[in-house]
Formats: structure tokens, sequence, C-alpha cells
């Protein structure tokens, strides 16, 4: 594997760790996530739509400018030709190897430390894999390769930069729409925060092929919604922080090994704060989030 995808010095841990991962998805016959059959029926109906048998196309209709397209598209193949489990397995397996790899890749870019990328394989087993979110699963990496690409477009304005950005983020869009908004928001917030009106026109053109895309589809799907604004749990989601990698519920054992866990990495590397926007605006929009949303917009 070329040095510029991961460092020779990570190439050991990550083999092992790519090992345990590739046993925890195919030594088992069916994965753990509670939502992956439904993906996997969808799959199955999308496969079979056309043969009148199945009734499907009387019952449904297919649209594929939706935010959440993606990891469907590439599955269908696998599922026409070896069923909708093996396709599951495929797409989990390209985010359990791909998550640790796009992490390094997004640490390299912001100047971090390319060693913490290999977390990436817990990651690509947590909250979201639990619960079987699978357009979610498949967006974290490609989440990380955008917000790399948006860090050496920083670094760098080229043509080759600001299409490789421009592309990352529309494949993240046609992927999870939520993951979408809050990496844009996190790039967005970055870039208005840097200097140099030239950088900054250069840079920003990335963003329009991305808004030719998202523009049209809000007015096309764009819907009203009544729903409540309820106040934030706030001392449940201090325990989902800390839990959410080893239990798909509220668990304060989970926690406490989670604080444990974060506090023998914080004395062991004896991190200093880094106060880079491409490093501080990412975390401070996932905590925000985390602790402000109201209930009804952060169970989505």
């Amino acid at each position: 594997m070329p040095e510029s995808v991961l460092p020779r010095a990570l190439r050991r841990h990550y083999l092992i760790g790519a090992i345990v991962a590739l046993a925890a998805v195919w030594l088992h016959r069916y994965p753990a996530g509670v939502d992956l059959p439904q993906h996997a029926n969808i799959l199955r109906t999308v496969v079979d739509f056309g043969d009148n048998r199945s009734g499907y196309r009387f019952f449904y209709r297919l649209d594929f400018f939706t935010p959440y397209a993606l990891a469907y598209l590439i599955g269908i193949p696998f599922a026409a030709v070896f069923g909708p489990l093996f396709a599951m397995k495929v797409l989990l397996t390209l985010s359990a190897l791909g998550t640790p790899l796009a992490l390094i890749r997004w640490l390299r870019a912001a100047g971090g430390e390319p060693a913490v990328g290999l977390l990436g394989f817990l990651l690509a087993f947590g909250y979201p894999y639990q619960w079987g979110f699978l357009s979610m699963v498949v967006a974290t990496p490609l989440s990380f390769l955008y917000m790399a690409a948006f860090d050496e477009l920083r670094t760098e304005a080229t043509w080759k930069r600001v299409a490789v950005a421009s592309i990352l983020g529309i494949v993240l869009f046609f992927c999870h729409g939520i993951v979408f908004a809050v990496t844009m928001l996190a790039s967005g917030v970055v870039f208005l925060m840097q200097r140099g009106i030239k950088k900054m026109v250069i840079q920003g053109i990335h963003y329009l092929p991305i808004l030719a895309v998202l523009v049209p589809w809000y007015l096309l799907h764009r819907k009203e919604s009544n729903a409540p604004t309820d106040e934030p749990a706030t001392a449940e989601r201090i325990i989902r922080l800390f839990s959410a990698l080893s239990s798909a519920q509220l668990d304060y054992r989970a926690t406490m090994a989670g604080i444990a866990i974060a506090a023998i990495l914080f004395a062991a590397g004896r991190p200093t704060l880094s106060m880079r926007p491409a490093r501080v605006a990412p975390l401070a929009i996932a905590l925000l989030g985390l602790f402000v949303l109201p209930d009804n917009l952060y169970d989505t």
C-alpha cells in the first residue's frame, strides 16, 4: 500500500485490525445491526422491482435522487448476483477497512497524529453499525475523505484539488443527508474563518457543483414539518458520548470504560490543544449538535 495512503509505521497495526474486522463481518452469518434486515429487504425490492411476479412496481416508486442512494447503488450488483445478505457484508467491509484509512488521511492533512486514525476500526463498529444505519456507516469514511480533500485544498488551491473536493462532496450528499450537512457545515465554518479573498474564491468554487445538486433536490423534495421542539436530555447525552462505541443503548458501564480509555490516551499522549480552525471547528460542531439539538432532531 502506498505511503501516501498508509504510513509504513502503521501498516502492521492496520493489518491486525483489518483481520479482526473482516472476521467480525464474515465469520458471523448475520451482522449485528438492528436495521440491517430492512436495508437488505430494500435491496431485494430494488433487484426484483421489474419482475412482475414480485408486484413491487405496483406498490413502490424508485427515486435515486436522494441523499441515501449511494449505499444501495453499490450493493445492488452484489445483491443481484449473491443475494442481499452478501451485499450487506460487502458494504460493511468497505466501511470497516475504509474508515481507519480515511481517518488517517484526514489526520495527516490536518496536521494531526496519524496513529489515532487506527481508532477508526472502533468507529466502524460503533453506534451506527450496532443499529444498522447502513447509509451512515458508508458515509463515515467518505466524510473523512472529503475533510482531507478540503484541508489539502486549503493548503494548496489547485483545480485538481477543487475537482476532488467537489466530487467527494457530491458523493457524500448521495450517501447520507445528515452526515453531509454536518460535514459541509464544518468545512464552511473553516472556509469563512480564513483570510485572503483570492484563496477563498478559488476554494469556494468547489461548493458550486455541490450546490448545483443540493438546490434542485431541495426544491423537488422539500416538505413542511411541524414537529415539536423538545428540550435536550443533556445528562443522557454525556453517557451516549462515551458509551456509543460499546453499546447501542445507554450504558453506564460502557461510559466508565470510555472515560477510562480517554484518560489513558490523554495521559499517554499528553496532547497539546490545537486552536487551528481545521481541527477545532469539526469537534465544536459535533459537540454543539450533541448537546444543543432538540430531541426530535437528535434522535435522527
